[in-house]
């Protein structure tokens, strides 16, 4: 089975994914659309930039299509393996003439020999304004994780997450910002926080407007998933048709403990509210002004 776990970043995508591949014979891949986390993502880069726009029936380059054939057998077999990760790193260096078909080559063969598994469950924050396409494509079963817009910028604000290319994107521009109306993006010498809220009001949209045109998709709202996690994630279980199993419990107490940054730990029955007291009441002002703007559900401050 093929499942496509997405959204924003911090949205609580992670934590879905990980809770999801605890099920028996199932593998997790991560990211692979993203050039900094994925080998096979780094010929799609110069066609169709770090967050692809791509509408159901839109032509897209042989190797985006490829990185989600690739994703979807389970991607690399060494991915968690530290030095394969650094020599990835060092292959993302090389002149685009030399490193694409290389990496194509690659992938065909790791492909054509991995073992396959049962499940497996792909994870994507850069999919936003390209999933309809993916799953016209692969059909996977989705799952999109939505969190309170407020949450994910202070989020983002505390990592240092920006999304400028967002502004300057022309399809961004002509299939969503012009056809419904959407607010502009900040001027450049506007605040930072500001930018990244229209950045997040962005992709908060994208994805309300992909999952209100497919409600056989499942949609996982983070703050709720935080009130009750065993038995939000057995019933997600259920409905994706996983066997939930002991080490699925204890992963969720393993991680419900105080975490900062990347790490996915946090107090779980803390994390919707921690943003209240991350932003100031100014900035809460100022987020709340940019996100009002776009129709996605805000929590008031």
């Amino acid at each position: 089975m093929r499942i496509l776990v997405a959204g924003t970043q911090r949205s609580g995508s992670t934590w879905t994914s990980r809770v999801l591949g605890c099920a028996p014979n199932t593998r997790i891949v991560n990211e692979p659309d993203s050039f900094v986390s994925d080998l096979a993502a780094a010929p799609t880069v110069k066609e169709l930039g770090y967050m692809p726009v791509l509408a159901p029936g839109d032509q897209a380059p042989e190797a985006y299509e490829r990185v989600w054939q690739f994703a979807f057998v389970g991607g690399w077999p060494w991915d968690r393996w530290r030095p394969a990760i650094a020599l990835g790193r060092q292959i993302r260096r090389l002149p685009s003439s030399v490193r694409d078909p290389f990496i194509t080559s690659l992938m065909r063969a790791t492909g054509r020999t991995r073992p396959r598994p049962e499940h497996v469950i792909v994870k994507s924050v850069n999919s936003c304004f390209s999933l309809e396409w993916i799953v016209g494509r692969f059909t996977p079963k989705v799952v999109v994780t939505v969190r309170n817009p407020m949450a994910v910028v202070s989020s983002w604000k505390d990592i240092g997450i920006t999304a400028p290319y967002l502004a300057t994107h022309p399809l961004l521009r002509e299939r969503y910002i012009d056809a419904y109306g959407l607010p502009e993006p900040p001027a450049s010498s506007a605040d930072e926080l500001e930018q990244v809220a229209w950045g997040v009001g962005l992709q908060a949209f994208a994805l309300k407007l992909a999952c209100d045109r497919h409600p056989e998709w499942l949609v996982v709202q983070h703050e709720a998933m935080c009130a009750d996690p065993t038995n939000a994630f057995r019933a997600l279980y259920t409905d994706l048709g996983l066997t939930w199993i002991p080490a699925a419990d204890r992963y969720l107490q393993s991680v419900n403990q105080p975490g900062e940054g990347f790490a996915t730990s946090r107090v779980t029955q803390d994390a919707p509210h921690r943003w209240r007291s991350r932003l100031s009441r100014q900035e809460k002002t100022a987020v709340q002004r940019v996100l009002g703007q776009f129709p996605v559900a805000l929590e008031p401050a």
